[in-house]
């Protein structure tokens, strides 16, 4: 081989690495303009923004006029825009936020009254489902595609299907049902996240329309679903429905709920969106609202949330075999690193999915301890979780197995008649051949 061919082969080869190293380089350049950007649209790795409408329904020119003040207010839509409710045409309300956020755009539609009633809005709903990101929980059994919670940094979000009855995800009137009602708590139980956002599109406590045809219609579902939010330290419920804006505080207590009032829907008062800020121990909400001219900031809060405290962890330990249905169990554990006289709640959900609470007191030395007696044969989860300073500390999951009780029901019976009746005969056997 001659030295000219030699020295191509080798220029050759230094040329090819060259070129890749200045690929490599380019596209590290370019993932770091990437990130810049994000960096500079998000603010801080730590904190984001979303943003939040009801009830634009049909009315697309104020709609549209609405998400452009979205853009020229504050900026973008956030990390996602989410609707609480009577948003029909479905497609068309998309093609808006298309339109002026760009096709990335993250949409979380929440089913209202009048998607219920329309056969092709909850089918829409239900088919853009698999395209939503950070989903950690799916919904009740029929209910899978249209209640559903998602994780983001410090945040938990939970969309409601409040139709949701008898295994269907339409058909109901505005209502927490008992598995819709068992599904939240064991949703909420799981989670360790700070700040915690329930949505649905009818208000627990309405105000100026649609008193007494909201939740409050079915009032006893109504106080437990507004109970557990409070013991859940939910920061906000948001919805719609009426039409009109408005913040309340239920008999002093903490959470918020939040009628976002109407995005465009002319039979209501002016127009409004929610620009929400997460940051690491607060969230801000702004309230801006307008008609067709320009938007003004109406009103701004902060509600103080702890951050995550991961340096101390709670274990429980249940059974490490299978147990008889009636027997007691003992369900035990400890706060590490110990702390005393804490309150632990333990979730236990059976077979049936249906869930109870009971709360124990941790000891001097951080253990707590609870004896429970299941009753349904099965598979049972059970979830110890405590709360210190007004923020969830940790959360742990555990399983045990229950048998079904042996009885002596009539089959058993039956084996006992029989055996008797072999001895008798033996018996009789006997006796007749000493005779």
């Amino acid at each position: 081989m001659s030295s000219s061919v030699c020295k191509w082969k080798v220029f050759s080869r230094r040329s090819a690495v060259i070129s890749l190293l200045a690929l490599i380089m380019a596209s590290l350049v370019m993932a770091t303009a990437r990130a810049e950007q994000s960096s500079t649209t998000m603010g801080t790795t730590s904190s984001f923004r979303f943003t939040a409408t009801a009830d634009s329904r049909s009315e697309r020119t104020r709609f549209r006029h609405l998400l452009d003040q979205i853009t020229v207010q504050v900026g973008d839509e956030g990390l996602f825009h989410i609707s609480a409710g009577d948003i029909d045409p479905l497609q068309d309300n998309y093609d808006d936020l298309v339109n002026e956020f760009g096709s990335d755009v993250v949409w979380f539609p929440v089913i209202g009254n009048h998607e219920e009633e329309t056969p092709s809005d909850v089918l829409w709903i239900r088919d853009h489902y698999p395209s939503l990101p950070w989903i950690v929980n799916s919904g009740p059994v029929g209910c899978e595609n249209t209640t559903y919670s998602f994780d983001y940094l410090n945040a938990h979000f939970v969309v409601l299907n409040e139709y949701y009855v008898n295994g269907d995800d339409t058909g109901g009137d505005g209502d927490v049902v008992d598995a819709l009602y068992d599904w939240l708590v064991a949703d909420l139980a799981s989670t360790t996240k700070p700040a915690v956002f329930v949505f649905g599109h009818e208000p627990a406590f309405p105000f100026n329309r649609h008193v007494g045809d909201s939740l409050d219609g079915h009032r006893a579902n109504r106080d437990r679903f507004w109970n557990l939010l409070e013991q859940e330290l939910v920061v906000a419920y948001l919805c719609g429905h009426t039409h009109y804006y408005s913040k309340y505080q239920h008999n002093g207590g903490k959470v918020w709920q939040i009628d976002l009032g109407n995005a465009g829907n002319s039979d209501g008062d002016v127009y409004t969106f929610l620009d929400a800020t997460v940051d690491e121990s607060w969230v801000r909400f702004d309230i801006w609202r307008g008609t067709m001219d320009s938007y003004s900031l109406a009103e701004s809060w902060t509600v103080d949330i702890g951050p995550l405290h991961v340096s101390t962890t709670i274990s429980c330990t249940a059974p490490g075999s299978w147990i008889t249905e009636g027997d007691s169990v003992t369900i035990s554990g400890s706060i590490s690193p110990p702390l005393s006289g804490e309150t632990v709640t333990l979730t236990y959900k059976s077979p049936d999915g249906t869930t109870s609470t009971r709360t124990v007191t941790s000891g001097s030395d951080g253990s707590y301890s609870d004896l429970c007696k299941p009753d349904v044969a099965g598979t049972w989860e059970v979830a110890a979780s405590w709360v210190r300073d007004g923020t969830k500390q940790a959360r742990v999951l555990e399983s045990f197995g229950v048998t079904h009780a042996f009885t002596w029901t009539t089959p058993i019976g039956g084996v006992a008649v029989a055996a008797i009746a072999i001895v008798a005969v033996i018996v009789v056997l006997r006796r007749r051949r000493t005779a």
